[in-house]
């Protein structure tokens, strides 16, 4: 009933063998470091915001998904200081050095699971 509604995005990612929900810190190496890392590529895709929002915690980033080119982030209303929903694609490149040996064999593409 508002001029302007806020919506607001949840992924849930689930491994088909075991069928339960993967987080975020579980196919990061260094999580800390990762996060940093992260929060770093989507402010060069983003320009100037409000980096409050970029902070290297988990929260700001739990909104996950991977595609062929990366993993992408979607970030809520005002997360960034401005108004709308974004999302932005870390691509594999910069993804993969950030990855625990279990991430890397679920998410990355490019790898065999068997070998990880």
């Amino acid at each position: 009933g508002t001029a302007h509604p806020i919506t607001y995005v949840a992924t849930t990612v689930v491994t088909t063998g075991a069928g339960r929900p993967v987080r975020l810190g579980e196919v990061l190496g260094d999580e800390p470091s990762a996060l940093r890392a992260i929060a770093e590529a989507v402010e060069e895709q983003s320009g100037p915001v409000d980096t409050d929002g970029l902070e290297p915690e988990e929260k700001n980033f739990a909104a996950w998904q991977t595609t062929r080119d990366g993993m992408r982030f979607s970030l809520q209303y005002y997360q960034l200081g401005g108004h709308g929903q974004r999302s932005y694609t870390v691509p594999w490149r910069t993804m993969r050095p950030l990855l625990s040996a279990y991430g890397t064999g679920l998410l990355d593409p490019d790898v065999d699971p068997s070998s990880c």
